[in-house]
């Protein structure tokens, strides 16, 4: 009787509960991305809430519409322009300076207009309609990773703007949910 018994159970050799924890940890490892991935959005799905006093926290450099642009009849069409390929810079002095090979030599940084892609120019996914497309033209630039020249589109008119240097003020901010953060670490 005692044979029947053990024989018709199923013992397990020594590779198949090796193979059974191995699953178990990669299963428990899946659940856990996926529980993080979940955290993130709820995290990021938090609102802002105002602050009761704003504070500055260094300065923002954008471009905007130079003054006697201002005073000609296109302004709402240099405007939309604008706002398509506009760029900002934060910095924590006005100076909007950075070392150099991480040596004590500071040397100014280079903002400019932000240069278009060619889905950006054309195509279904365009944000410039036919009236804008005349002011920018196609450049060859070497790009390093693909090893090969590549087209983009640059603003013709980039003296039609001008850089500006305001505080960056901080009005709102993203409360803490402790509880996600606890279980996210």
């Amino acid at each position: 009787m005692e044979d029947s018994i053990f024989f018709s159970t199923r013992l397990r050799t020594k590779r198949a509960r090796k193979r059974s924890v191995k699953t178990a940890k990669e299963k428990n490892v899946r659940e856990k991305y996926k529980r993080r991935k979940e955290i993130f959005k709820e995290q990021k799905a938090i609102l802002l809430v105002s602050l009761k006093e704003p504070y500055q926290k260094g300065f923002e450099r954008y471009f905007v519409l130079r003054e006697d642009i201002k005073k000609e009849n296109e302004i709402e069409f240099f405007t939309q322009i604008l706002k398509k390929i506009n760029t900002s810079q934060y910095a924590e002095t006005r100076k909007f300076i950075k070392k150099r090979n991480g040596k004590r030599i500071y040397v100014p940084r280079i903002q400019e207009l932000k240069q278009l892609q060619p889905y950006e120019y054309s195509g279904p996914h365009s944000i410039l309609n036919d009236e804008e497309r005349r002011f920018f033209a196609c450049i060859q630039v070497y790009d390093p990773k693909t090893k090969r020249f590549k087209g983009i589109y640059e603003f013709l008119q980039p003296w039609r703007f001008r850089l500006i240097i305001k505080p960056n003020m901080i009005t709102h901010c993203k409360p803490l949910d402790i509880d996600l953060m606890r279980e996210e670490a």
